[in-house]
């Protein structure tokens, strides 16, 4: 999916928004829910991200495309580019 011009953390958000809790992921889930800002720490230290905030993620947000073929795998076909285009839509 083409992502340029948008937001990473909030592309970020989106897939976190659209994921869930798999296996003894809730051990990385800090108690609260993710903000942009946390999104953007996160992006900072890498821009792959397998996990976040304990919901699986799995994706590349460097560059102006996502590839979301695992993210789909995990959270259902076209799941990934769903969640982006639901969240931005919204704003």
């Amino acid at each position: 999916m083409d992502i340029k011009g948008m937001n990473k953390a909030e592309v970020l958000l989106a897939l976190y928004q659209g994921s869930y809790m798999q296996g003894m992921s809730f051990l990385g889930f800090p108690g609260k829910e993710p903000t942009v800002e946390d999104c953007q720490t996160r992006l900072d230290m890498s821009t792959y991200i397998d996990y976040f905030f304990g919901r699986i993620i799995k994706c590349e947000l460097k560059g102006d495309f996502v590839d979301f073929r695992l993210y789909d795998r995990d959270c259902g076909y076209g799941a990934g580019e769903l969640a982006v285009l639901e969240y931005f839509t919204k704003l």
